[in-house]
C-alpha cells in the first residue's frame, strides 16, 4: 500500500462502455477523500489519475486514466480504491478528513429536510467535496437516500433545518 493512502472503498460493477465503474465506500470520509484526490491506487491497475468522480444512487462512478474500456472496468471488480489523505496544513490545524467543520456549509446530522411544509427526510452526513459538498439524506420511511447540494440557491441551511426552496423538476422525484 503506498504510504499516506488509506482504502476507501471498493471498485464495483463497471458503467457503461468507456471504463467507467461503481465504487463503494466503505470509509467514513471515502467519498470525501475521493472528491479531493487527483490520484488514487487500484488493487490490479496501480495508480492512476482521477478524470471523475460522482454520486450515482447509493453508490458512486469514478472514471480514471488508465481505464477506457467495459472490459478493464470488469477485470477490477472487488479490487481495493486508494486514496491519499492530505497532510494537516500545520501542527495541531484541523485535518479536514476528520474535521466535519472542515466543509463550508456544515450541517449537523439528525436535521430535518423540509419541502413545502413537509419533511422529506433527514440530514445523515456531509460528503463530496469540500467546496461543493452534498448532504446525503434519508428519506421519510428509510428506505431511500438522496443527495443535495449544500451550496446550491435553493437550498437553505438552518441551525434547525434545512430548507428547500423552489427545487428544480426532477430532484425530489420519488420522494
Amino acid at each position: 500500500m503506498p504510504e499516506g493512502t488509506v482504502t476507501v472503498g471498493r471498485v464495483g460493477r463497471s458503467h457503461g462502455l468507456r471504463g467507467l465503474f461503481r465504487v463503494r465506500i466503505d470509509h467514513p470520509h471515502g467519498a470525501a477523500l475521493l472528491a479531493g484526490a487527483e490520484r488514487v491506487w487500484i488493487d490490479g491497475l496501480g495508480e492512476a489519475r482521477v478524470d471523475a468522480f460522482v454520486p450515482h444512487g447509493r453508490d458512486w462512478l469514478l472514471s480514471v486514466d488508465r481505464v477506457r474500456r467495459i472490459e478493464t472496468a470488469q477485470r477490477l471488480l472487488h479490487a481495493d480504491v486508494r486514496a491519499r489523505v492530505p497532510a494537516s496544513p500545520s501542527p495541531g490545524a484541523a485535518d479536514p478528513v476528520e474535521d466535519d467543520d472542515a466543509y463550508p456549509a456544515t450541517v449537523r446530522t439528525g436535521v430535518p429536510v423540509l419541502h413545502d411544509g413537509r419533511t422529506l427526510g433527514t440530514v445523515v452526513a456531509t460528503c463530496g467535496s469540500p467546496l461543493q459538498p452534498l448532504l446525503r439524506i434519508a428519506l421519510e420511511g428509510g428506505t431511500d437516500e438522496r443527495y443535495l447540494p449544500a451550496q446550491a440557491p435553493y437550498v437553505q441551511v438552518h441551525d434547525d433545518a434545512v430548507r428547500l426552496i423552489d427545487p428544480p423538476p426532477g430532484l425530489l422525484d420519488d420522494a
